[in-house]
């Protein structure tokens, strides 16, 4: 259940990351640093969450 909480999670941030890179080609020059922020934080949130899931899959901890 927890993996499939962590996919969900990386799937939506990268659809989001993916969205605001979108809005950042379009966006008013003072808009952009709020924008790049927030795919920053989506980016390094599906990341991590990838990570998460390696490790499980590799067995080298067993937190889940």
């Amino acid at each position: 259940n927890t993996k499939r909480k962590l996919a969900m999670i990386e799937r939506r941030s990268r659809r989001e990351a993916e969205y605001l890179a979108g809005e950042f080609a379009r966006a008013a020059s003072a808009d952009r640093e709020r924008i790049l922020a927030a795919m920053e934080y989506e980016s390094w949130m599906a990341d991590s969450c990838a990570e998460a899931l390696a490790l499980d899959d590799s067995g080298e901890e067993d937190r889940f």
